[in-house]
């Protein structure tokens, strides 16, 4: 989102935990974090400075690396912790996500609206790959760990609804929902017979671009 290729581009510090930095995070690796100390814990070694400089690189397991910083800096308080925090709720603000949904036919932004109005916090969001990955990243508005399911910057083609249907097997309790286009969803639409077969109920939503 735009308020936080913001504060990435601001930043003094960024401190990155379990992070491939894939093209889809970074961009211009060139003109990525410029102003910023990098800080980078991953359990795996090898993706340590793989793609982006690192300053401080931490091999840890995430949930111990977390726990240590947190005692550390958990109490900390300073003028200038209280002053990122307004200029990120006031990035928030002034760059939230514009919707475009007047327009006829209907753009992808009217429809991520409308989903918005249909998301509670017992729905799961998957996402196939390519643009209807990036509107679903960019404008829906999860809030709780584990509800946005994407392969991210694997861009693994046909993953959204083979993974909707094994979110729904461990979260039959949740509504599960595919945002998909027609390109990847075709690459493993056979799993609508293993839908019908077992009596798996997966929404999915495709945008024909």
């Amino acid at each position: 989102r735009k308020t936080a290729n913001y504060l990435i581009s601001e930043c003094d510090v960024l401190f990155a935990v379990g992070c491939r930095f894939s093209d889809r995070v970074t961009g211009d690796i060139k003109s990525f974090a410029p102003y910023a100390k990098i800080i980078h814990a991953d359990i795996d070694a090898a993706e340590i400075g793989k793609n982006v400089r690192v300053d401080v690189p931490i091999v840890g397991d995430a949930k111990n690396v977390l726990q240590k910083i947190t005692e550390v800096v958990g109490n900390l308080k300073s003028k200038e912790k209280y002053a990122w925090s307004e200029k990120v709720k006031k990035y928030k603000q002034e760059y939230a996500p514009f919707y475009d949904y007047n327009n006829v036919p209907i753009k992808q932004q009217r429809v991520m609206k409308e989903l918005n109005e249909l998301i509670d916090d017992k729905t799961l969001i998957v996402t196939e790959v390519g643009q209807c990955q990036m509107w679903a990243a960019h404008y829906l508005n999860v809030k709780n760990p584990r509800q946005f399911i994407s392969s991210g910057g694997l861009g693994t083609m046909g993953f959204g609804f083979p993974a909707s249907i094994g979110a729904k097997v461990a979260r039959p309790e949740c509504n599960v929902i595919d945002v998909g286009s027609e390109g990847s969803f075709l690459m493993t639409c056979q799993d609508l017979a293993t839908c019908v077969v077992e009596k798996i109920p997966v929404v999915v939503l495709l945008l024909d671009n």
